[in-house]
Order: C-alpha cells, then structure tokens, then sequence
C-alpha cells in the first residue's frame, strides 16, 4: 500500500510541476498565468477521464498506469525544462521505480489490491 500511496503523492507532485512549468515559462505574465493554471487543470481533466483507478474506459488498469508513468515523466521533463533539471531527473526516477515495483508486486490491481484490504469488499 505504501506504493500506491507513493503514486498518488506523485501524480498530485505531477500537477505542481506542470503549474511551475507554466508559470516559469518564458512569456508574457498572462500566457504564463494561463499556462501555470491550464497545464495542470488539463492534466488533471485527462487523468480523470482515461487514467483515474474509476475511470469508465476500455483501457486494462496497467495500460493505464504505463500511460499514466509516461505522462508524468513528461512532466519531470518539464521540471528540468524550466530549470531545474536536478529535480526534474529526481522526479522521473522515483515515477519509474515506483511504477516498477507496483508491477513487480501485482499492485497495478487497485480494485484488487483494496478489496484485499478491506475483507468486506467495498472499496
């Protein structure tokens, strides 16, 4: 469970990123404004509509988390886009590792994954 609660902490780090991203962003104040805002806002939208654990698509739950891997280190490319590369990188590895042992450990299987946790089923 520590994992997936790491993935979480991660994906939410994700949408800090992008707002950085967007308001260092070598433009006018109000591009940059928009950007800081509308990148995350954006991910977020799109996160919730194809990669959230509830999501009603017909993507497989590790589909989604190899997209949701990919999306966010294109955020850590971001980060070390704007600057700060030393961050950037340290973002990608700990997006990959963590994405390396929750498919290692079958905990891609949120749904599978809670209802171990919780005898009754619910989630």
């Amino acid at each position: 469970m520590l994992l997936l609660a790491i993935r979480f902490l991660v994906e939410l780090l994700g949408l800090a990123g992008l707002a950085y991203w967007g308001a260092t962003t070598p433009a006018e104040t109000v591009p940059r404004i928009a950007l800081g805002i509308g990148a995350p806002l954006a991910l977020a939208v799109l996160w919730g509509l194809v990669m959230a654990p509830k999501a009603r698509n017909p993507l497989p739950l590790r589909v989604r988390g190899l997209l949701g891997t990919a999306l966010l280190v294109l955020v850590a490319g971001a980060v070390a886009a704007a600057g700060q590369p030393g961050w950037g990188i340290a973002f990608a590895v700990v997006v990959v590792v963590d994405q390396a042992l929750i498919l290692a450990l079958g905990l891609d299987d949120i749904a599978t994954t809670m209802g171990a946790v919780l005898p009754e089923g619910r989630i």
